[in-house]
């Protein structure tokens, strides 16, 4: 496998596939062998910087994770193993609905905690206001 050697940020993840930006257009990538059994690296996010190889049929294969500079991440159902939901974020919108569905402010607040906890500039944006009273939006 010897192909021409990029660096990219991660777009997308779904199951083994990577979707990375790469100057400008996106690639679609899978993991070295690697890089999946290294734990130090645990598993590749949205937003983490990766080194790749892109080969002759389009595709790519990751072959390096660069260091995180931050990441938003909770703790998996039923278990202690962190779960990384994003990597190297520049700030964290918080969007709600004000109305249908309601609001659930105790998600508002984890999404603002995680962002401070982590160093991340929030701000939240409330959506569908056009969907609520004058006064229902305004106590949202």
């Amino acid at each position: 496998m010897t192909g021409e050697a990029a660096r990219g940020r991660v777009l997308q993840t779904a199951g083994g596939a990577y979707t990375v930006e790469v100057n400008g257009g996106s690639l679609e990538c899978s993991l070295r062998g690697r890089i999946k059994l290294d734990e130090s690296i645990g598993k590749v996010a949205v937003g983490d910087v990766v080194e790749l190889e892109k080969l002759p049929d389009g595709s790519g294969v990751i072959t390096g994770v660069l260091p995180r500079t931050n990441k938003i991440s909770r703790r998996r159902a039923g278990g202690r193993r962190e779960q990384v939901i994003a990597a190297n974020a520049d700030r964290l919108a918080a969007v709600f609905a004000v109305t249908k569905p309601d609001p659930v402010f105790s998600l508002l607040d984890r999404f603002l905690v995680l962002a401070e906890a982590n160093a991340i500039p929030a701000f939240v944006v409330a959506n569908k206001i056009d969907l609520a009273g004058e006064a229902e939006a305004r106590d949202a």
